[in-house]
């Protein structure tokens, strides 16, 4: 087995974790360690992501829940799985305490892991100068107010008008990104599997706006209106670009699937349990 190692270390401190499980993996794999864990990690040679995801057969993460989200998108591509082991903070998708490091290892070379396949966003933008917005997201696609003045927006589903929104702005997620932002704002808890979109205005300013579960298989597209002269758009938290009434942004299911590997024992609803407590 082939094995890419990768972690945050800016906001986390994979160390120990890291050395718990390659301890177990080093003799029977093939272990390559990203550019970001020089002088973390010993290794003869570092790798850059195209590089990792290249090679390897799975890619292990150290850090949290956003360090997963950047990980998994990356692999995507690559058809690479992705355990993750949490050494950041709440741990959502990065499931995998960093206590259990060694017995995520152990459960990796017996094939004891669980694969969750994961629906993920595709997001972009046409402006009439031609410029071109682009991105892959797993969790949600957000457009929000760039001023203190409220944000007209209208949504439209496999060309047909869905709702006006008038609110600090919209969210469009996928089930895993249904505990993040999209929760904030009113919209439902969905199992990670299922394949569908969630729509959520953002405190909404009139009882007509209200989430909306649609499937996944049409597309959603979003124009500003009213006097809202402009908003912004971020995906997964990161990209804010700016959008104006003449563009239109277009979500649908991106051409591929993130995959995320968990231990067996670990359920969706005792997640949530244990999560939502702490927060």
């Amino acid at each position: 087995m082939k094995i890419a190692i990768l972690s945050n270390v800016i906001k986390s401190n994979p160390t120990e974790a890291a050395r718990a499980f390659l301890e177990v993996v080093k003799d029977e794999c093939e272990i390559f360690i990203a550019n970001e864990l020089k002088g973390i990690i010993p290794a003869k040679e570092y790798y850059t992501d195209d590089e990792l995801f290249k090679k390897a057969d799975v890619a292990v993460v150290f850090g949290g829940d956003g360090t997963t989200l950047s990980a998994a998108r990356r692999a995507a591509p690559f058809n690479v799985p992705v355990l993750s082991i949490n050494t950041g903070h709440l741990g959502f998708l990065a499931t995998v305490s960093a206590q259990d490091a060694k017995k995520a290892a152990e459960a990796l070379l017996k094939d004891n892991l669980t694969l969750s396949e994961r629906t993920m966003l595709s997001v972009s933008v046409k402006k009439e100068n031609g410029e071109a917005f682009n991105a892959y997201s797993l969790n949600d696609a957000v457009i929000s107010r760039s001023s203190g003045k409220l944000c007209k927006l209208n949504v439209f589903y496999n060309g047909s008008f869905a709702q006006e929104c008038r609110s600090d702005g919209v969210i469009v997620s996928t089930p895993t990104g249904s505990t993040a932002y999209s929760l904030s704002c009113g919209g439902p808890l969905v199992m990670p599997g299922l394949d569908l979109f969630i729509i959520s205005p953002i405190c909404p300013h009139f009882l007509g706006s209200r989430p909306m579960i649609v499937p996944s298989d049409e597309t959603i597209e979003i124009k500003l209106t009213g006097d809202c002269t402009e908003a912004l758009l971020s995906t997964d938290g990161i990209s804010n670009y700016t959008i104006s009434p003449k563009d239109t942004v277009t979500i649908s299911k991106a051409p591929y699937k993130a995959k995320l590997l968990t231990l067996k024992e670990q359920n969706f609803f005792n997640l949530v349990r244990q999560k939502l407590t702490l927060m």
